[in-house]
């Protein structure tokens, strides 16, 4: 029928001018695009490529088109590699995903270029591919600065730990010799009192003495007390827990005082000293061992 016919011809006529409308878009974008766009075929054969190729790599469409990708001198070889796996999988019908290249600018310096495969199929068969190129050399500088910038800070942040640990070691060795030496100087005290001025002491108390010496005698006594009682207590610390009365007998041992001397020294009877002496052996974990006491007490740490 007339119509029919008249109708078929119209659409055929829609269908062209759709077509010619869609490669004419296509045409504007390809040539106006600010990326760089080329297409290859399966072969790897450039097939066409946009004017943006000049402006970013200083090469000219002719030195491309109908040229194999091997052919121009773009690509290093671990580059071409893969470039030639890639369009292995292209022409296996995958497309390999948005890839990074670095590519040689026809003035000798290097670019490094992101690109995006996009495969082109007609009548259901794979016919070719268009890559879409975006220059990232600019954004890899950053990135490689900005990287760098962090591990310097890094570097840094390593060489100032370490300093502040190196530091504090430092602090550590001076406050202990500090606490070390505070506790010396006290034990040197409370020894030097003890055999310097208590044996005195007690020998002015056991002689004759009229009741306002004896009273000078007992303030003195009770002012030393008071004095040293305090410096007694922390030491104490430093002797497993030893008594002050331990502690005493513990400095006269370790000066070779021998148990009569120290007896008279602390005004005690020579078994108060032994039972002092047996008890400083238990605390010090010698009872029992022929082990001899004053040693033991000038090589123990906890002696001071």
């Amino acid at each position: 029928m007339p119509g029919k016919h008249i109708d078929r011809d119209a659409t055929a006529g829609l269908l062209r001018a759709d077509l010619l409308g869609s490669e004419e878009k296509y045409r504007v974008i390809f040539e106006h695009a600010n990326d760089l766009i080329v297409s290859i075929d399966l072969s790897g054969r450039f097939l066409d490529v946009n004017p943006k190729l000049e402006d970013l790599f200083g090469y000219k469409r002719e030195d491309f088109i109908g040229r194999h990708f091997t052919e121009v001198s773009v690509l290093g070889p671990r580059e071409l590699k893969k470039a030639e796996q890639a369009l292995r999988k292209t022409v296996a019908g995958h497309s390999p995903g948005v890839m990074e290249f670095e590519v040689f600018r026809k003035d000798g310096t290097l670019a490094a270029v992101e690109v995006n495969p996009r495969l082109i199929t007609r009548d259901g068969r794979l016919r070719a591919s268009i890559l879409i190129i975006r220059d990232i050399t600019e954004r890899k500088k950053a990135e490689a600065a900005l990287r760098k910038a962090h591990e310097e800070l890094e570097e840094k942040v390593r060489e100032r730990t370490l300093n502040l640990e190196e530091a504090n070691a430092a602090l550590r060795v001076l406050l202990r010799k500090r606490d070390e030496d505070r506790v010396e100087l006290q034990e040197r005290m409370l020894f030097n009192m003890k055999e310097s001025i208590l044996p005195y002491l007690g020998k002015i108390g056991r002689s004759t003495l009229d009741e306002r010496q004896r009273t000078y005698l007992t303030i003195i006594e009770s002012n030393l007390h008071d004095i040293f009682s305090p410096l007694a207590r922390r030491v104490s610390m430093n002797y497993l827990k030893l008594t002050p009365t331990e502690i005493q007998v513990a400095h006269l041992v370790r000066s070779g005082k021998t148990t009569k001397e120290i007896a008279e020294v602390l005004d005690l009877s020579t078994k108060t000293i032994e039972f002092h002496r047996e008890n400083l052996r238990r605390k010090i974990g010698i009872k029992n061992k022929k082990v001899n006491l004053r040693t033991q007490l000038l090589t123990s740490p906890e002696s001071g």
